[in-house]
């Protein structure tokens, strides 16, 4: 399945550098959670495809982007849409007839986080790093952890 029909979003993905979840990158981290609940991976996006891949969902214009992309955070009503576009990563993750969701995400990284998250950020089984461009947009980064 091609990258832009998961993300419903014309696009392209290569392999690329590592996104992580600190206080120095300025990033949105969204669990990928299993039907108990509990963490089954994440993707964290940077929040220069954050705010791309909500602007072409949206069809805003890319010149008036800006004072999003130079926010210190990602700005919470955008989180609940940025998790939308990500829902279809869910179905990749899940496999043996398992359902996975998408849950809602974190922009602060100072802000807490379960157990369950904290154990797939600090020692995922796989990660999955890309490079992804959003026709029209921009590029930016795209990890994907998982236990």
């Amino acid at each position: 399945m091609a990258f832009s029909q998961v993300l419903g979003q014309p696009c392209q993905a290569i392999e690329g550098q590592s996104t992580d979840f600190n206080p120095r990158n300025r990033a949105v981290l969204t669990p990928i959670l299993n039907a108990l609940g509990g963490a089954q991976g994440l993707a964290i996006c940077d929040q220069d495809l954050a705010v791309f891949l909500v602007a072409a969902s949206r069809g805003q214009h890319r010149e008036t982007l800006q004072n999003a992309l130079s926010a210190p955070f990602f700005v919470g009503e955008d989180l609940s849409k940025l998790q939308e576009i990500l829902a279809p990563l869910a179905k990749l993750m899940a496999s043996d007839g398992a359902v996975f969701s998408v849950g809602l995400g974190w922009a602060d990284p100072s802000a807490e986080r379960s157990p369950d998250v904290e154990a797939v950020l600090q020692s995922p089984a796989h990660r999955l790093d890309l490079q992804v461009t959003v026709q029209g947009y921009g590029l930016g980064r795209l990890s994907l952890l998982t236990v």
